[in-house]
């Protein structure tokens, strides 16, 4: 929403590009501010940092680390090897056995459509409304109630069933916004219900890629989702206007693999979705 007010305010786009990058400067600081994961520094041994890292994280918290861990962080890691889970994993390992292979196969489908989808839908300039600047606060405004549906939907429902849902959700309203008359209501509807499942299926989808794998590889496997999905997001430009029979949407091959990953078996997880209240009261 804000790309439109400072397009509608500066129409060059070389100072639009410079002002909207302009903000990314900020992240520099994050370099100064983050730490390090205590499981990363344990998988490198930097035992001290870690013990360091879990002090400060329950010190925000108002608790206090159990005296055999912090025993284990000072004395117990430095004179044996650091547990399994906490070991940093080899690319491999995602193709390694054929279940892994399977959800990797799987994941990475899901990313390359909804990825392609998503920014299609975006690049889209007259896909919602015929004003460039309506059209980019519409899709910016609709992202709003989509995070919260998904994150509700996501903890009341699970992961699997509400994604094959709005991937299936976002092929229909796709392609019955290509028969449908550009500005009409129910054009501008089914668009932004396009917009809205597309949102909501990349919001969940990326959590549910982290929960899909082991600890060890589980950074691994989602920068090679992510770079699935960026390959993409090179192709949506280029998708949209690609089919003369249906100019007013994103174009079938979107529509089409969206469809077709919706009856393709989910992986399951392999974190739990709701911890025991058990281990809440130790964290």
């Amino acid at each position: 929403m804000s790309v439109a007010g400072m397009a509608y305010l500066v129409r060059q786009w070389r100072w639009l590009q410079l002002l909207t990058c302009l903000p990314c400067l900020f992240y520099i600081a994050c370099y100064f501010l983050l730490q390090e994961s205590p499981r990363w520094l344990i998988a490198h041994g930097r035992y001290t940092d870690a013990l360091y890292v879990c002090e400060n994280i329950a010190r925000v918290n108002g608790r206090t680390i159990p005296t055999a861990a912090k025993e284990l962080l000072t004395y117990g890691f430095q004179t044996s090897q650091p547990p399994e889970h906490s070991r940093e994993g080899n690319v491999s390992e995602m193709f390694r056995t054929r279940i892994m292979l399977k959800k990797s196969l799987i994941l990475f489908c899901a990313w390359f459509a909804i990825s392609l989808n998503y920014n299609s839908i975006s690049l889209d300039s007259d896909f919602l409304a015929s004003d460039v600047f309506i059209n980019t606060v519409l899709s910016g405004l609709i992202e709003v109630p989509a995070y919260v549906t998904a994150w509700i939907v996501a903890e009341k429902v699970g992961r699997r069933i509400p994604i094959a849902v709005l991937y299936t959700m976002l092929s229909a309203c796709l392609i019955s916004v290509a028969v449908l008359t550009p500005g009409s209501v129910s054009h501008t509807v089914l668009a932004l219900l396009a917009k809205l499942s597309a949102t909501c299926a990349f919001s969940i989808i990326t959590n549910y890629t982290a929960e899909v794998y082991p600890t060890s590889i589980r950074n691994t496997g989602i920068f090679f989702c992510s770079a699935i999905g960026r390959i993409s997001s090179l192709l949506a430009p280029s998708s949209w206007p690609s089919t003369a029979a249906a100019p007013t949407a994103p174009g079938w091959p979107p529509q089409s693999h969206s469809l077709a990953w919706a009856f393709l078996p989910a992986p399951r997880s392999t974190t739990c979705q709701r911890p025991r209240a058990s281990r809440c009261r130790r964290l």
